[in-house]
Order: structure tokens, then sequence, then C-alpha cells
């Protein structure tokens, strides 16, 4: 995972230079960016997050109340930049359906795309193709959103000092950064250097696991953002640009951030107060002392932050997207047209396939009924669990002939002994022993005498197809208190009774 990062109470940013102001007026900035390809949520868990369907539904109701800049920061169109063979037509089909949901996203704003390198991954010309009318992001231009002239400054590394400067000539009354960069905070030393009002920062360490969102406002340079990647949040900022504004930004704390504050020292303060109750002397003194310091501190966060008058004001807020986010019903049409297109392709591309058996002496998946003769009671307990309806979850939301999920919810696919087609999965349904053991054919073979390839799986067994996208509750306290007691019983995992 990332970088910690903390948002200041309250931050006035400089850029390079001072100028009168022109006059102003409010308007929004609205950012995403690391889409990573991701589309909507496959529905095999509870409580997933984003997609296109909700972030329109955000992002319309938004702009309805200002006239909205929408930046894409890049890295909409894939996930990987190396995709699978039998994965490819699928990805490109499902990128093309990406871009279309974002163009009637964002169709009622003033919008602007980076692209990033998971944006090339099927080329330029593709990039071109699917992206279409939506305007990229130039080498620095100035767009006007209700008639307040906006800066964007695209940057891939440090910038030449000062490099804003000709934006704001230009008449920019904000200028903002949009970084491809490592980290966050090296999008604020970027944005720093080359005078600009605030950076928007996209970029992925870990397109499974990069999940985090921060905000980092520093009192020595200007605020810089990111959001949860693969669609989960969006990032709006409400600037109030009074006509004659002094240069820089004030950005308030967001509320909810200061609320989480005081909620924290609340506990503090319970917690001190049960101390204080058997100390005596010095110590009652000085926690007295503290309680008066922590209840003060408390009490100003639950108070309303007044900005100064007549300054250029950033109101953050994070948009998350969740199961109560109203869904844009164009962009679900979308969404079941794509589904319906790659069953037909993934189909099609199959058809001449020829599964193959093992080579002799090949380790390979043998299926649950294998496993049943020797060992009943493991039989048993997985058949309680949800294990064994995975491939139905698949048939119930129409998935079943997509090659992206397909790997997690059947044994062993396109490996020795696995399912080998989309149309032919048979017994091998569900995830069965194997999933978790490995490939049981030499234990199978020998009797039992030779070992599973996992004999004890663990949380990272677990974590190959409970990912932060497919399962936002999963984590290493919800496997311990939650998942594990849920498979294992006398027999798998257990002594048996």
């Amino acid at each position: 995972m990332r970088r910690p990062l903390l948002l200041a109470a309250l931050a006035a940013v400089s850029p390079l230079g001072c100028h009168a102001a022109p006059a102003g007026g409010d308007v929004q900035i609205v950012f995403a960016a690391d889409q990573l390809g991701y589309l909507a949520p496959c529905g095999c868990s509870e409580h997933q997050l984003g997609g296109a369907a909700r972030a329109a539904g955000a992002i319309e109701a938004r702009a309805r109340r200002l006239p909205t800049l929408f930046l894409e920061g890049g890295n909409l169109l894939f996930g990987t930049l190396a995709p699978k063979p039998d994965e490819e037509q699928q990805l490109r089909a499902k990128a093309v359906a990406i871009a279309r949901s974002w163009a009637e996203a964002t169709a009622g704003t003033t919008r602007r795309f980076r692209r990033g390198p998971y944006d090339l991954v099927a080329g330029a010309a593709f990039a071109d193709s699917a992206l279409g009318s939506l305007p990229p992001v130039s080498g620095g231009e100035v767009v006007k959103v209700g008639g307040v002239p906006i800066g964007l400054l695209p940057l891939d590394g440090p910038p030449a000092p000062g490099a804003a400067a000709a934006l704001r000539k230009a008449g920019a009354r904000v200028v903002v950064a949009l970084a491809q960069a490592p980290r966050v905070a090296d999008a604020q030393l970027w944005g720093q250097a080359a005078g600009a009002d605030l950076a928007l920062q996209a970029g992925v360490d870990d397109p499974v696991q990069d999940t985090d969102e921060a905000a980092l406002v520093p009192a020595a340079g200007p605020p810089a953002f990111r959001v949860k990647d693969k669609g989960r949040s969006l990032l709006a900022l409400t600037l109030h640009l009074p006509a004659g504004a002094p240069a820089g930004l004030v950005v308030p704390e967001p509320a909810a951030q200061r609320a989480a504050r005081a909620n924290d020292l609340d506990a503090l303060i319970a917690s001190d107060r049960a101390r204080l109750q058997g100390a005596a002397g010095p110590l009652r003194e000085l926690l007295q002392k503290k309680l008066t310091e922590l209840g003060a501190r408390r009490d100003a966060l639950r108070r309303p932050e007044t900005p100064p008058a007549g300054r250029a004001v950033a109101e953050v807020a994070f948009v998350e997207l969740g199961d109560g986010s109203p869904e844009d019903p164009k962009i679900q049409e979308i969404f079941q047209r794509y589904t319906t297109l790659v069953a037909e392709q993934n189909l099609a591309a199959q058809k001449d396939k020829i599964c193959a058996p093992p080579k002799p002496g090949e380790l390979h998946y043998v299926g649950a009924a294998g496993c049943r003769d020797c060992h009943p009671d493991a039989a048993q307990v997985w058949d309680r669990t949800k294990h064994p309806h995975a491939y139905q979850t698949l048939v119930e939301k129409g998935r079943q002939l997509d090659v992206e999920c397909i790997r997690c919810h059947v044994l062993g696919y396109d490996q020795p002994g696995g399912v080998c087609r989309l149309d032919r999965v048979g017994a091998l349904g569900g995830v069965q022993c194997e999933a978790c053991h490995g490939m049981g054919s030499a234990h199978a073979d020998s009797m039992g005498d030779a070992p599973m390839p996992i004999p004890k799986p663990d949380l990272q067994t677990c974590l190959r197809c409970h990912t932060p996208d497919n399962d936002t509750r999963f984590s290493r306290e919800s496997y311990v208190s939650y998942y594990l007691p849920g498979i294992l019983g006398p027999g798998h995992g257990k002594p048996a009774k």
C-alpha cells in the first residue's frame, strides 16, 4: 500500500508570483483517476463499491448545482499491462464500454481526460478510437467553466520552476496540476515547483492492492489529492472564487474528517476520565489539565470552520460510490450490452478449442468428487459453505461466460484437469477443495501418501480471489473472525469428533 497522509485544518497556499485576481464565481472540479478497467461491480459479493453507473449519478447531481469541470487523471481503460491472451478480446470490448460509460457520465460537464500507461495497453491507435470524442488534456491549456478560466497543467515529472506562469498570463484564475506521479506527495512537490494552486495525482503502485485515498495539504505547498482507484470514489472540489481575491486557495478541513478527529478525542477523554477516578495528587491534577485541553480541542473541531473573508476557498469532499449510490440507467444498459457481447465473443472464440487430457505424470486437478471417499468429514463441512455455489452465483448474474470472472468460480480454469471451456464446466463448478489446496492428482494416486501442494491454506491463498474490489469486507481481521469459522469444521481444519 502507499502513503500515510494528513489533511491540515486550514492551509492558505500562494503560488509563485502575485497578480490581481479577475472576476470570480463558484465552480466545481470533479476528479477521478486510475479506474483500471473497472466498469461495474461484479456482483459476486455484498457491498461492492464503484462503477461508472454510480459515478454518473453522483456527477450528474453535482453538475446540476454548479458549473463543473470533470478531470480524469488517466489509467481508465485497462487494469493490467500484460493481458492474458484469452482475455485480450474481452478487455478491448470492456475498454470501449468504459469509455462510452464515462462519456455518458460526464456529458453535462466541461471535461478533460488524461492518458496513462494503462490506457495504452492496446496501443495509441486503440486508445484514440476508444476514447473517441472525449477531449484529452493538452500540453497546457485554459478552459472556461461557468465563465471562470481554469488552467490545466499536465505533469509527468518535476517541471520547470514557475511552469504555471504562462497559464496565469493567459488568464487562468486557478491552475490545476494533473500529475502522473509515483505518490501524491510527489504531485504536491511538482505542483509547488510549477506554481500551481492545487495538484491532482494519478499513478498506480499495485493494480490489485492499491486502493487508498489521500489528501495532503502541507503548510508550504499547494494542496494535493488522489482518490481510491477502480472508481470507488470521486473527489469533488467546490471553488468559491470571489472577485478581487488574492492569489492562492484556502482549504478547510472536510467536515467528515473533523468529525472523525473529534470522535477520536472523545475516546481519549473517556479513557482519561476513567483513570481520573483512581488518581490522586500530581497525577490527578495532570489528568484534569489534560481533560480540559482535550475537551477544548474536541469542541473546536465540532464548530464549523469560517474561512477568512475575501479569500478563494476550496471545499473538499470525497464522494463514496457504495450500495446506496443511484445508478444511471443509460450506463446500466451499456454494461448489459457489453455482457451480452463478450458472452457471444467468448463462446465463438472457444467453439473449436480442444480440451486435451493431462499428460502422463503431469500434476493435475481431480475435482471434489475424487476427495469425498477419503475425506467425508471435510466434504460435509465444504458442502455447508458458499464455496460450492460460486459458479451458480455467476449464472444468476449472467456472468458465467466472462473470462475475467470464471477463474475464481470454477476449478482450475485453463489448467491441467480443470475447466477448459466456458461451455463445459460440468462437475468442476464452484470453489472446490483443490482451489485452496492445489492440484491433488499425486495425493489421490498415492492414496494420500503424497502431501497436497498447500496442506494449510492461509490468508494469501484467499486473497487470490478475495481482492479489495471483489470483496470489500475481506481483511486479515474478517478472515480470522468470520471466514475461517465459516469454512472450518471437525475433520476440516479441526480435530474430527
